[in-house]
């Protein structure tokens, strides 16, 4: 989730109307973690334009969120700069 930021854009495709994603971008990233079924979940809030009311409430799907390209070396020392940045306070 540190790849996660507000401002980024998402799409989302609901399983109900698969054919149609829907583009809107990070509004809100919760501070905190929930945890349900022994999986880990932090809610991230996006504003979706419904302007032919195709979502309805309760409604379930899957988003992406396009979080950039990121080096090979990046992706490889990512865990081990997170876990110095905790263990030093930097």
């Amino acid at each position: 989730m540190d790849a996660v930021k507000i401002g980024l854009p998402l799409k989302l495709q609901v399983a109900s109307v698969a054919t149609r994603p829907f583009l809107s971008t990070v509004e809100f990233i919760s501070p905190s973690v929930e945890e349900k079924d022994g999986k880990r979940y932090i809610r991230v809030v996006a504003l979706l334009k419904n302007d032919e009311l195709l979502l309805r409430q309760d409604m379930t799907g899957f988003a992406e969120i396009d979080a950039g390209k990121r080096s090979l070396l990046n992706l490889s020392t990512r865990r081990l700069l997170r876990w110095l940045r905790v263990r030093f306070l930097v």
